[in-house]
């Protein structure tokens, strides 16, 4: 009788495991996820909206506004070339860098300038022959090309209807800016798995070149291998570093020559780092 009860309970036992679905672990140890507390739970996503792209994305002026780094080409009548009968020097536009990644891949769409090269310094003027040197900062190519006429006639260098000045745009400023991600590996990386789970998976780093009005987060991270995978952190930072005045070069070398530690005047010096996330 007791064996007869037996088989009984076992195929019923077998009969709940066979006819159950899913994965379910039975104990009496096991705590409701109503019941956790809160430093176990995962952050709510009730408040959430989708990310709209283009406010990553920066404000592309109508028109190119100069400022330092850019490089135009010019040419002004009996002064650039001085003989009117010569053609002025044909400048073929090409944008070099040293990065291994630039947007866009194949340079500017610039096409070839005619005149001789001419960069706009750091303090945004604008040095050219027998005149002084002026801003440029701000201008667009026709507002330059009237003060750089303008500045030719005042000084009687040429004429009035003999004045024609052609200015191009031959290569635009860009940005460096070093992106580093945690969420894509190199390409030749073989990250260490078991099954599904990843054990080890390294980050990437680019030097990248951007074009001034494309020098935005959305370009930064679609240059650098594509928007965030669902791996990642859903932030991005944004780290600028300043360099230090030159009064502060000197008084750091006064202060290292009075005799005090270098290590401890370094501990002196703030990070001079702006962060964004």
């Amino acid at each position: 009788m007791a064996h007869k009860q037996l088989t009984r309970a076992l195929g019923l036992a077998v009969l709940a495991l066979t006819t159950g679905s899913g994965c379910i672990t039975f104990t009496h140890h096991a705590i409701p996820a109503n019941r956790l507390p809160n430093q176990f739970a995962a952050p709510s996503k009730t408040a959430l909206m989708p990310i709209n792209f283009s406010v990553l994305a920066g404000n592309h002026p109508r028109e190119h506004l100069l400022d330092s780094g850019d490089v135009v080409a010019i040419t002004i009548q009996g002064v650039i070339p001085q003989d009117p009968k010569e053609l002025p020097p044909l400048i073929q536009s090409t944008q070099t860098t040293l990065a291994r990644i630039y947007y866009p891949a194949n340079g500017l769409n610039l096409g070839p300038g005619v005149g001789l090269p001419f960069e706009v310094q750091s303090n945004g003027n604008m040095t050219l022959p027998l005149v002084d040197p002026f801003s440029v900062r701000g201008l667009t190519l026709v507002e330059l090309a009237e003060k750089v006429r303008a500045a030719y006639l005042q000084k009687e260098i040429v004429k009035e209807g003999n004045d024609q000045v052609n200015v191009s745009l031959l290569r635009a400023r860009v940005n460096r800016v070093l992106v580093l991600r945690e969420d894509i590996a190199s390409p030749d990386f073989v990250p260490i798995t078991k099954g599904t789970a990843v054990y080890h998976k390294r980050g990437s780093a680019e030097v990248v070149d951007l074009p001034i009005y494309e020098s935005d987060v959305l370009h930064a991270l679609a240059t650098s291998g594509g928007l965030p995978g669902t791996d990642a952190h859903n932030e991005v930072w944004v780290l600028r570093k300043s360099t230090l005045e030159p009064h502060a070069i000197v008084q750091i070398q006064q202060q290292i020559s009075g005799g005090q530690a270098p290590e401890e005047v370094l501990k002196q010096i703030p990070a001079h780092l702006e962060a964004i996330r």
